[in-house]
């Protein structure tokens, strides 16, 4: 579910929406991303804790910014903390009536990881 924020910070020039995580009960939704290691299979685990979301009706493509948490992982990053600010460029290819997705995205992320 998204607010509709008209302060957000858009860089393609419409007006943004704030990321709320929550169903359509309310209650809170978690947004979890794994990222493998391609050379070790080791897996980083994060939360997206904050964001906005801009959205262009004619091109549709999607800028985005996203706070990040690491809440662990495996191999290298069991244990894993830290955080992340991360912006880019996303579409949506497919979506199903309930929400669900699949597409792309380009971005890039400015993290601090600590690891044990």
């Amino acid at each position: 579910e998204y607010e509709f924020n008209p302060a957000a910070n858009c860089p393609i020039g419409n007006l943004g929406f704030t990321l709320v995580k929550e169903d359509v009960n309310g209650d809170p939704v978690v947004w979890r991303n794994v990222d493998r290691v391609k050379s070790t299979g080791d897996l980083l685990i994060s939360e997206h804790t904050d964001g906005t979301l801009c959205f262009d009706p004619v091109t549709t493509i999607q800028a985005y910014t996203l706070d990040v948490n690491f809440i662990g992982g495996t191999g290298k990053y069991e244990g894993a903390t830290g955080t992340a600010l991360c912006e880019g460029t996303a579409m949506i290819l497919v979506q199903d009536a309930v929400g669900n997705y699949f597409g792309e995205t380009s971005g890039t992320c400015a993290s601090t990881i600590n690891i044990n």
